[in-house]
């Protein structure tokens, strides 16, 4: 019964265990492509295999400003897989930068915050 109890407990805490532990929310691009003025863009940015309980861009303003249009969207009742869509023409030669932010949920253990910067260069 002793051996029982043990290895329940070490089940039930395996979830905080750091080798169990998700610690890094993956992407599925880490680089954005060359946009051109004049030329349709369009990407997608997503979290594959992360259950976020937000997803949030800093700096879509600037992406705004140049003819582009930039949402999130995450799956079901705002939990699961998320999705950073780029679309538009760009308008003007230069550099565009913005964060993606958000949260995962966590389970026995807290949620991880993350936070990742993505530059695009616009051509003529």
């Amino acid at each position: 019964m002793k051996d029982v109890l043990i290895l329940g407990g070490v089940i039930l805490l395996c979830g905080c265990f750091p080798a169990c532990n998700k610690t890094k929310v993956p992407f599925s691009i880490n680089e954005l492509p060359i946009m051109v003025i004049g030329r349709e863009y369009s990407i997608n940015i997503n979290t594959p295999d992360s259950i976020l309980s937000y997803l949030y861009i800093e700096g879509q303003d600037e992406v705004m400003w140049n003819g582009l249009k930039i949402t999130t969207s995450m799956n079901e009742h705002y939990v699961g897989n998320g999705t950073v869509t780029i679309s538009g023409i760009p308008e003007k030669e230069g550099g565009i930068s913005f964060y993606v932010q958000g949260s995962t949920i966590g389970t026995q253990c807290p949620g991880v915050r993350f936070s990742k910067m993505f530059k695009v260069t616009i051509i003529k």
